[in-house]
Formats: structure tokens, sequence, C-alpha cells
């Protein structure tokens, strides 16, 4: 059976939240902050995913400079279980003349995660693909319950 490479990603982002990759072409870091509960077996939780824009593959398009990303997430619980891995699809749009001025900055995609699971800390793991490149970064981070 041959997978989409799509799919690919999605298997390597859950194998990420059991045995961390090491891979991360494109140096992405992520960050979470306090996980709330919602209502009963919901919680959200906001995920900062960090990529240098130096790692980027940007491409003209028309007075822009536009870089076209896939970022994916998914979270695993205390007992084992995972999360359906979601799909975010995002392109960062530079002026042509700012292109040059970004290349030691990072750029940050902020997430609000909707976890549905039982109560306990998760790991989260996000993965990042420059559709153009096609090369991927992993990152995974520790979400903590609020007491």
């Amino acid at each position: 059976v041959e997978q989409t490479f799509d799919s690919e990603i999605a298997h390597q982002l859950i194998a990420n939240l059991f045995f961390p990759i090491s891979s991360n072409a494109l140096q992405v870091s992520a960050q979470a902050g306090a996980k709330e509960r919602q209502r009963r077996n919901r919680y959200g939780l906001p995920v900062d995913v960090t990529i240098p824009y130096a790692s980027l593959t940007f491409t003209p398009e028309g007075s822009e400079f536009v870089a076209d990303l896939s970022i994916f997430i998914g979270a695993s619980d205390i007992k084992g279980g995972t999360s359906e891995i979601r799909k975010f699809d995002h392109k960062i749009r530079l002026a042509k003349d700012q292109l040059g001025k970004v290349a030691a900055q990072h750029y940050k995609y902020g997430l609000d995660v909707d976890l549905v699971t039982i109560g306990g800390d998760q790991r989260i793991a996000v993965a990042v693909l420059d559709n153009l490149s096609t090369m991927t970064g992993f990152a995974t981070v520790e979400a903590k319950q609020k007491p």
C-alpha cells in the first residue's frame, strides 16, 4: 500500500510521540502554555511553533515572497492513547524587501489545540513540512495540567 506524503508525515508524528525523532532539518521548536480544562474530558492548550525564516523556502509570487507550509499536530496521554492528527496549511507572505531583513529571525505560528482526553499530562508532537522543498522538522513538548 502506497502512502501519501501527508500520511507518511502523520505516521512519523505519531512515532515521535513515543520515540522522539532526531531529524529536524527545519529546526522547528514548540512551546506549550498551561492546559486548561474547558469541560469534562476536554482541554484547551496553546502551542507556539517556531521556525527560523532561514530554514524555509520562499518563492516569488507577484510583489511578495511566499513560503508554503503544512503543520501537523497530535497528542498522546499518560495511558498511551493518541489523538487524531490535525493538519493546518499555512502560507507565510513577505514583501520582497523584507526577506533579507528576517533571515536571522524566527517565525512563530500559534495554535490553540482542543484536546479530548482524560486528565493528566500530555505529550504534544508537531511536524512542519515545507511544501516547496519537502524538508521537514519535528518537535515534541510536554503539556502539564494546571493543578
